[in-house]
């Protein structure tokens, strides 16, 4: 081989290491929708979501099947993303820019596990302050209503049972 002909292939060689490590490097560190997130939103146009808990939210090209962006929220915050504008908005505030052209995309969600401030806080105000009953009174077991949490734009049909005498 002539001398001019080894630095191609090593200079190609090299090119083809970075690459690849480029690749590794982008396919480690992107973001993935965890199987426990719920699909809230998605179009091809401008989708939004308020999140009714605290929680983290990320948005996915449906297309190339990649999160272009995710982050924490907090109870009642708005996410916007804005494929036109190429921007994604909390509470009308500018945090990402990603490229993700004119392909549908997806906002997923995903509840924190550490309770709402405003839940924390009511759980706090009755424990300071139970409520008593008069001595010698005697109340019956307020009846038990099961509480099923189902996520958003799921349609449930509730029915209710005769009440039954004692």
């Amino acid at each position: 081989m002539t001398r001019s002909t080894k630095l191609i292939v090593q200079a190609m060689c090299v090119g083809i290491s970075l690459g690849a490590a480029s690749c590794a490097h982008e396919a480690d560190n992107s973001p993935v929708v965890p199987s426990s997130a719920v699909q809230m939103s998605s179009g091809d146009k401008a989708i939004a979501f308020t999140a009714p808990h605290d929680g983290i939210v990320y948005i996915r090209d449906d297309t190339d099947n990649r999160v272009v962006y995710s982050g924490d929220v907090k109870k009642d915050q708005t996410v916007r993303y804005d494929p036109d504008g190429r921007r994604v908005t909390l509470d009308d505030n500018i945090v990402a820019h990603p490229s993700g052209g004119n392909h549908p995309h997806s906002i997923y969600y995903h509840r924190s596990g550490v309770d709402d401030r405003s839940e924390k806080a009511a759980a706090n105000t009755n424990a300071a302050h139970p409520t008593t009953q008069p001595a010698g009174q005697v109340t019956q077991p307020a009846a038990q209503v099961p509480v099923i949490r189902v996520p958003l734009g799921v349609q449930v049909d509730v029915q209710t049972q005769p009440a039954t005498g004692r």
